[in-house]
C-alpha cells in the first residue's frame, strides 16, 4: 500500500484526498493544512491532521506527498519533501518564479527524488477527444497564417 500525504486541503487538495481514499492501492497518510476545515476533513476521513506540513512529513514519513498549497508555498514544500526523500506531485504552477522552479528541479535531479508537476492531461477525456479529432479526418486540413 502506497501511503500519500496531502499538503493543502483546499479545493484541489480535497479532490486528491478523496481519490487517494477511494483507490485500493493507496492510503491517505495525513492531511497537512492549518485550516479548521482541513482538521474537520482529516477527522471525517480518520487520518492524522497537521497544521504544519513539515511536522506532518516528519511524523508520518509517507511514501509520497501531493503539494496542493498556495503557489508561493510550493517551493518550500517541494524542497521539504525532497530533503526527506519523499516523492511528490506538485500542483501547477510548480513554483511562483522561474528561479524557484529551477531550484526544485536541481534538488530533484541532485538527490534522485522524483517530483511530478500536476499539469498532465494525457488521460483526460477532453484531451483524448481532441486527439481523436486531430488524428482523424473530421477536422479538415490544419494550417496557419499570419497577416
Amino acid at each position: 500500500m502506497t501511503r500519500i500525504a496531502v499538503l493543502g486541503a483546499g479545493l484541489i487538495g480535497r479532490e486528491h484526498a478523496g481519490l487517494i481514499v477511494a483507490h485500493p492501492a493507496t492510503e491517505l497518510a495525513a492531511i497537512c493544512d492549518p485550516s479548521p476545515a482541513a482538521e474537520a476533513l482529516a477527522a471525517r476521513l480518520s487520518v492524522p491532521h497537521f497544521a504544519d506540513y513539515v511536522a506532518g512529513l516528519e511524523a508520518v514519513r509517507p511514501d509520497g506527498a501531493i503539494v496542493a498549497l498556495p503557489n508561493q508555498l510550493h517551493e518550500a514544500a517541494a524542497l521539504a519533501c525532497i530533503e526527506r526523500g519523499i516523492a511528490s506531485l506538485v500542483e501547477k504552477p510548480v513554483a511562483d518564479t522561474v528561479a524557484a522552479g529551477a531550484r526544485i528541479a536541481e534538488a530533484s535531479e541532485r538527490t534522485g527524488v522524483p517530483v511530478l508537476v500536476g499539469h498532465h492531461r494525457r488521460h483526460s477525456p477532453d484531451i483524448r477527444a481532441a486527439k481523436a479529432v486531430i488524428e482523424g479526418e473530421s477536422s479538415g486540413r490544419w494550417w496557419r497564417s499570419t497577416a
